[in-house]
C-alpha cells in the first residue's frame, strides 16, 4: 500500500490536474510527460525517422524545435600515410617484451600517432525553426509528451482565447517531419514561422508558403538544404523577411525536409519531391502510415514490471525522486519499463535501413562544436548502440551498421597493409561517417579492436536468426578479413610462449610501470581516473592485454564455426584452430581479480569507466558461470574494486555494468547499477548523461546499454540454453514480457509472479533444439518450424 505522505500528496494533485485537462493518464502508459515547457536542450523532446531527428521544447509563445539530418557532417573522407609506424613496430615490441614500458609509450607516441586532421570534421545540427504566437502571453493546464507507442510529441494547453494543440512527428514512409497546430476556436492561430542555421546557411523564402535552407560545412563538408512548406485550413499566409507569417488559421500543418550531397548529388531535387509527396497525400494519411509503420516495430515488445500511484507523477517529478532516493521510489519499477521501452523507441528513431548507425548522440546534436565530434567511438560505444537490436527484436535497425561496417574496408584495407603489414582491415577507436581509419586522440587511437568487435554484431545477428544467407554473404567475408588481420599480426611472446597482439592498449586505462608503483595510501586516493599518479609513472602500451586476447579468440571461433557451417575453407579453419589454441589465456591476478593485461600491473585509474577486461564476460561469453567458475569469480572481483574506486560513473559505464551484473545472475546488483544510472546520469528527459569536467553531456549509447541490460536481466540465450529470469530482482515482483529473443531462433515470452515464473511460452521461427534453463532446473525438446510452445512453472510444456 502505498503511504500516505508528501509523495502521495503530490500523486492526488497530479491526478486532479490531469483528469481536469481532458487528457487521462493510466499508470504504466508509455509516455514522457511534463507539466511545464522545457527550458533547456536536456529538457527537450525528441523525435526522429531514423535520417532525420527533432528535439522539441513544447514552449507556448515561442515554439523551438532543434532539427538535425544524419549526415550533415564537417570534414570528408580521406586517408594520411604513416609509414614511420610500420617501421617502428619491431622496436616498440622488443621494448614492451623487455620491461621498458616508459620507451615504448615515448616511441610509440612519436611514430604511431598523429595530430588532429580537421578533415575528420564532426556532426553538425542542420538549424532551428521556431514558432512564434501572437496572444499567447498567459497559459495554464499545461502538458506536453512523448507518446512511445505512437511516436509523437504533443504539447496542448489553455489560454484566454482558447486552447492550443501541437503534435509533431518524423515519418519514415513518407521521409518528412511534420507539424500541426490547431485551436479549438476558429481563426486561432497567428504565429511566425522561421528556419534559422548559427553558421555557413542561408534561408530565403521561395514563396507566400515555403521557406528554403542551404548551406555546406567546414573543410569540404556535406552540402545541405531544407524545404519547409505550410498548408492551412483558414486563414492566411504570406512570407515577410524569410519568414512565414500566418494569420487567423485554424489550424496549420508543417511539413519539413532535409537532404544532403552525402546522399544525393540532387540533395533540393530531392526535397522538393518529399514535399510534393507529402502535399499529395495530406496530413491524415501521412499520420496514420507513420503510426502504423512505428508500431510494426515499436509492438513487437511489451514489458510490464507493475505499477504504482508513482507512475501517475510527471516523468521528471519521478526521476527527481530516483535522485532523492526516497524509501517509496524502491517501488517505482514502472520507470525501468519506460526506460526499457524509451531504449527501443530512441533506437526506431535513429537507425533505420538506408541510414547512417546510430552516432555517440544517436542523431539528436545542437552543438557546432560536439563532445567527442558527435562520431563513432568504436571501442564500446557504437557497438553498445546496437546490443538491444537482437533480444529486444529489432532486428533490422541493426542494417546501418553492417554497411558502415563494408564502408570501414576501404580505408580500412590501406591501413592494415600500410601500418601493420598485415592482411584484411583494421579500423582504430574512432571513425566518422566516411569510415576513416584514424589514428588520432593519442594513444587511445593505437588499438586495432574495433572492427573486430563491431563485427560481433553480425555474429550475433546469425545466431539470433538462423539465417546463412546473411551469414555466407554479410558476416562471413568480414569475420574471415579480420581473422586474416589477426593472423598477421599476431607474434610469439618471447617468455610464455603465447601468440599476443599489439602493440595496443587496452581502453582506456593504463598501468603502472612495474617498479614506480606509489605507496597503497597514494594509489587510493588516484580514485577512479588516477589523477593522483605521475604521468611518467604510468603506461598504456603493452602486448596482449586481456580484451585484444578476447576478441581475437572470439573472431577465430566465429570464423572457425561459421566456416563449418557453410562447409567452405578447410585449411583456413584448420589455421584458426591451431592459432586459437597458442593464444594467451585469461589470467586471474594478485587481488582474484581478472587481469586487465598479460602481465600483473597494477592499476593507474582503479575506478576507471572502462571495464575492457570484462568484454570476455559480456558482451562476449568466454567468461561463464557454470561454464568457467573461477574466472567469473574473478570477473565479479574486478567489478566490485572498480566499485570501490568510483566506477560506473557515467551513463553509458553505469549501463555496461548492469549489463555484466546481469550476465553474472546478480538481479540485486544489476537493479542498483540501473538505480545509479537513473539517479546520476540522467537528463530530465531520460536522456544518458555522460559526466564531465566541463559540464554534463548527452551521449546516447547508455540509453540503449540500459534497455539491452533490462532485457538481459529477464532473458540470457548466450550459454547455448535459454535461461528465463536470470537476474530478476525482488523489486520486480510480478511483470511479464512478451516478444523478446533468444539464439536460436526463437521468440519468448515469461510471466512471473511473487519473484518466481508462472509460465511462458516459446515461438520457434525456424525448428530446432530448444534447451530451456529455469534456476536449477534444465529441460530440452525438439522444436517445428513455426510452432509455439506453452510451459508452467515447472518446465512442463502444456497445450
Amino acid at each position: 500500500m502505498f503511504m500516505e505522505n508528501k509523495s502521495f500528496k503530490a500523486v492526488s494533485f497530479y491526478v486532479i490536474i490531469v483528469i481536469s485537462f481532458n487528457v487521462i493518464l493510466e499508470a504504466g502508459e508509455l509516455k514522457l510527460w511534463y507539466d511545464e515547457p522545457a527550458k533547456q536542450w536536456s529538457q527537450a523532446l525528441p523525435v526522429g525517422n531514423g535520417r532525420l531527428g527533432a528535439m522539441v521544447f513544447g514552449r507556448a509563445d515561442q515554439e523551438l524545435i532543434q532539427l538535425n539530418e544524419d549526415s550533415i557532417w564537417a570534414g570528408q573522407g580521406y586517408y594520411k600515410p604513416m609509414p614511420q609506424m610500420l617501421e617502428n613496430l619491431p622496436q616498440v615490441r622488443q621494448l614492451i617484451f623487455d620491461g621498458k614500458y616508459r620507451e615504448a609509450q615515448d616511441l610509440a607516441k612519436k611514430t604511431m600517432t598523429i595530430k588532429n586532421d580537421p578533415r575528420f570534421g564532426s556532426y553538425r545540427p542542420l538549424g532551428d525553426m521556431k514558432i512564434t504566437f501572437e496572444g499567447i502571453e498567459n497559459f495554464q493546464k499545461y502538458h506536453r509528451q512523448l507518446d512511445l507507442d505512437t511516436a509523437i510529441a504533443s504539447t496542448r494547453f489553455d489560454t484566454v482565447n482558447g486552447t492550443y494543440t501541437r503534435e509533431l512527428f518524423c515519418s519514415y514512409p513518407d521521409q518528412v517531419m511534420v507539424v500541426f497546430l490547431k485551436g479549438d476556436q476558429p481563426n486561432q492561430i497567428f504565429c511566425e514561422i522561421e528556419l534559422t542555421r548559427q553558421h555557413r546557411a542561408v534561408t530565403k523564402a521561395i514563396d507566400d508558403s515555403t521557406l528554403s535552407l542551404k548551406g555546406q560545412c567546414e573543410h569540404g563538408g556535406v552540402k545541405f538544404g531544407a524545404l519547409a512548406r505550410v498548408v492551412l485550413t483558414g486563414g492566411s499566409v504570406k512570407t515577410e523577411n524569410d519568414k512565414i507569417k500566418i494569420t487567423a488559421a485554424d489550424s496549420v500543418v508543417l511539413y519539413l525536409t532535409a537532404n544532403t550531397s552525402y546522399y544525393h548529388d540532387d540533395y533540393m531535387e530531392i526535397c522538393q519531391k518529399q514535399i510534393d509527396k507529402a502535399l499529395s497525400r495530406g496530413y491524415e494519411k501521412i499520420r496514420k502510415d507513420h503510426i502504423a509503420d512505428h508500431q510494426r516495430l515499436f509492438r513487437r515488445v511489451r514489458l510490464d514490471l507493475g505499477t504504482t500511484e508513482v507512475s501517475l507523477l510527471p516523468t521528471d517529478e519521478r526521476l527527481k525522486l530516483i535522485k532523492e532516493d526516497t524509501e517509496e521510489m524502491k517501488d517505482d519499477s514502472d520507470l525501468a519499463a519506460l526506460l526499457f521501452q524509451y531504449g527501443r523507441y530512441l533506437l526506431i528513431a535513429s537507425s533505420r535501413p538506408a541510414t547512417l548507425p546510430a552516432n555517440l548522440q544517436g542523431i539528436w546534436n545542437p552543438l557546432f562544436d560536439p563532445p567527442w565530434f558527435s562520431d563513432y567511438h568504436v571501442n564500446i560505444n557504437t557497438q553498445m548502440n546496437y546490443w538491444p537490436v537482437e533480444n529486444c527484436n529489432l532486428a533490422e535497425l541493426a542494417e546501418p551498421l553492417y554497411d558502415f561496417i563494408d564502408r570501414c574496408t576501404k580505408y580500412g584495407r590501406i591501413a592494415a597493409k600500410e601500418r601493420y603489414g598485415c592482411r584484411g582491415f583494421v579500423l582504430s577507436s574512432c571513425t566518422n561517417i566516411w569510415a576513416v581509419s584514424e589514428m588520432r586522440s593519442g594513444l587511445v587511437g593505437l588499438w586495432q579492436e574495433g572492427a573486430g568487435w563491431a563485427c560481433r554484431q553480425l555474429w550475433e545477428h546469425y545466431l539470433f536468426s538462423q539465417d546463412k544467407e546473411f551469414l555466407a554473404e554479410r558476416a562471413y567475408p568480414r569475420l574471415k578479413e579480420i581473422a586474416q588481420f589477426y593472423l598477421d599480426l599476431l607474434v610469439e611472446h618471447p617468455k610464455y610462449g603465447w601468440l599476443v597482439s599489439g602493440p595496443t592498449i587496452s581502453p582506456e586505462n593504463m598501468f603502472i610501470i612495474p617498479g614506480e608503483e606509489p605507496e597503497p595510501d597514494h594509489l587510493a586516493r588516484a580514485g577512479r581516473e588516477g589523477s593522483g599518479i605521475d604521468s611518467d609513472k604510468k603506461a598504456s602500451v603493452s602486448m596482449g592485454p586481456t580484451m585484444a586476447n578476447q576478441i581475437i579468440r572470439d573472431i577465430f571461433t566465429q570464423c572457425i564455426y561459421a566456416s563449418e557451417i557453410l562447409k567452405v575453407d578447410q585449411k583456413f579453419r584448420s589455421e584458426l584452430i591451431e592459432k586459437r589454441s597458442r593464444l594467451a589465456p585469461m589470467q586471474i591476478g594478485k587481488y582474484g581479480q581478472l587481469q586487465e593485461w598479460l602481465e600483473d600491473f597494477e592499476e593507474a585509474k582503479p575506478g576507471h569507466r572502462h571495464v575492457s577486461h570484462l568484454y570476455g564476460l559480456q558482451p562476449g561469453s568466454q567468461i561463464t558461470l557454470r561454464g568457467t567458475p573461477e574466472l567469473a569469480a574473478a570477473a565479479r572481483k574486478t567489478l566490485e574494486r572498480r566499485l570501490e574506486h568510483g566506477g560506473g560513473w557515467t551513463g553509458w559505464s553505469a549501463a555496461w555494468l548492469t549489463n555484466i551484473w546481469a550476465r553474472l545472475e546478480d538481479g540485486e546488483q544489476a537493479y542498483k547499477a540501473l538505480k545509479s544510472q537513473m539517479r546520476n546520469c540522467m537528463f530530465d528527459n531520460l536522456l544518458d548523461n555522460h559526466y564531465r569536467a566541463d559540464g554534463a553531456v548527452f551521449q546516447i549509447d547508455g540509453n540503449f546499454g540500459a534497455a539491452n541490460a533490462v532485457a538481459e536481466m529477464l532473458l540470457a540465450s548466450h550459454t547455448g540454453e535459454i535461461h528465463l529470469l536470470p537476474a530478476l530482482p525482488k523489486y520486480w515482483e510480478d511483470g511479464y514480457v512478451k516478444g523478446l529473443c533468444a539464439r536460436g531462433g526463437f521468440e519468448v515470452d515469461i510471466y512471473w509472479q511473487n519473484g518466481k515464473l508462472s509460465k511462458a511460452a516459446i515461438s520457434s521461427k525456424y525448428g530446432g533444439r530448444c534447451r530451456l534453463r529455469y534456476g536449477g532446473k534444465i529441460i530440452g525438446f525438439d522444436t517445428g518450424i513455426g510452432k509455439n510452445y506453452n510451459l508452467d512453472s515447472s518446465l512442463k510444456i502444456t497445450f
